[in-house]
């Protein structure tokens, strides 16, 4: 390495086409490292064998005189200068679930049940738990004494118990992603409190599927007991044959298109990929329904009536199609069913439809098969374009 004298003129005047690197004669211990974009002072330290170089910074933002300065004041002993930390302190409960619900907003997901489990609701965790209780101290027995009350309550607790139990998760995958910088506030979770709570759920996995008669009484009552704007979004569903129910409810206005080629453009699924589908003409007529009861102000199509810069919770609709079916006598169904039961009357239908066109109207299979997950980017245009034709032919013969 070639030692030189290092002068203010010296480095003014310095080029370097290639990466270069030199010691300072008047203080040995000063390096500089001469790039086509940068000089950078730095120093090494630590005992033979094991030194390092730890940077002090770029010329001239950092003078000559200083980085001499720093460099004489260095030894070589490793611990002489320290490395700049964040400081950093335990999070609390409701830090925790703070986190939680701001991290899924970014993503788009849907929180609505979440947020009301968790930390707002009357049954919220963060109540039980306590707000400022370290989250690294929750132990499993205050997640069963949670879940007690729960229960109590008349509440099944598998979401909730879900829900708390990826709370969790979530925060530890945080703590100690090793790509990310260290925050301000580490939680600090040794375990997940929740994974060793056992109990019934006491869930029955759905099975309902809507007669063609159902759907008809369906579409055509189920405005009579709630507001238009839910009404619709119910409507929607099945309009489309049985999108998923948040990519409807959370739809932004600017994701359905008009004009010569209607369609509905997700920019992400579930299954993390993008997918345009043709609106059927049943979803033309019910897109201009809801574009009139919607809210100007809210970039939602179906927006949340208490926080309309919120998407309509999934836990709303819900409670409408529960309530329908208290009134009416209808064997209980929620509005997930409406997805089965539009594809299993597409796939039971005389049109001519082969099974994979209605796999890829649902979005479904790119998971379990490699070739389509990571190379299959055609639009499958036609195919989808049948199956909308499909869907008005099902919804024609109902009086939809």
């Amino acid at each position: 390495m070639p030692q030189v004298t290092f002068s203010d003129r010296w480095l003014q005047s310095l080029k370097a086409d290639a990466a270069a690197e030199f010691s300072d004669s008047v203080c040995p211990n000063l390096r500089l490292r001469v790039g086509p974009r940068s000089k950078t002072f730095s120093v090494m330290i630590g005992p033979a064998g094991a030194r390092r170089r730890v940077t002090l910074g770029r010329y001239p933002g950092l003078s000559l005189a200083e980085a001499r300065r720093k460099a004489a004041a260095t030894s070589d002993d490793p611990m002489s200068i320290p490395v700049a930390r964040k400081e950093s302190r335990y999070g609390t409960v409701k830090e925790l679930f703070d986190y939680v619900l701001e991290a899924m907003k970014a993503e788009g997901k849907g929180c609505e049940p979440n947020r009301l489990y968790l930390r707002d609701g009357p049954l919220a965790a963060m109540t039980h738990l306590g707000p400022a209780t370290l989250a690294r101290n929750v132990r499993p027995s205050d997640v069963t004494a949670w879940l007690r009350e729960v229960h109590k309550a008349g509440v099944k607790l598998q979401h909730p118990r879900a829900y708390l139990s990826a709370a969790f998760s979530r925060a530890m995958k945080a703590d100690n992603d090793p790509t990310a910088e260290v925050g301000s506030i580490q939680f600090a979770i040794d375990a997940n409190p929740v994974l060793n709570v056992g109990g019934r759920s006491g869930v029955v996995p759905r099975d309902r599927k809507l007669s063609l008669d159902e759907l008809k009484i369906f579409w055509r009552e189920f405005p009579k007991h709630t507001q238009p704007q839910t009404a619709s979004a119910a409507r929607m569903i099945i309009a489309m044959g049985g999108v998923r129910v948040l990519e409807i409810l959370g739809s932004r206005k600017s994701w359905w298109s008009g004009g010569a080629n209607p369609q509905l453009a997700l920019p992400k699924t579930k299954n993390a990929t993008a997918h345009v589908l043709p609106l059927t003409r049943a979803a033309q007529m019910e897109l201009k329904v809801a574009l009139e009861s919607a809210d100007p102000e809210s970039e939602f199509l179906y927006q949340n009536y208490a926080r309309p810069t919120e998407p309509m919770p999934a836990n709303a609709l819900a409670q409408a199609v529960r309530r329908y079916c208290e009134a009416t006598k209808t064997e209980p169904f929620q509005p997930r069913d409406l997805r089965r039961t539009m594809k299993s009357h597409l796939l039971d239908s005389d049109a001519d439809l082969r099974e994979e066109w209605v796999d890829i109207w649902h979005n479904h299979g790119r998971h379990a098969d490699v070739a389509r997950k990571h190379y299959d980017r055609a639009e499958y245009t036609r195919a989808k374009q049948k199956v909308a034709d499909a869907i008005d032919q099902i919804l024609g013969r109902t009086a939809c």
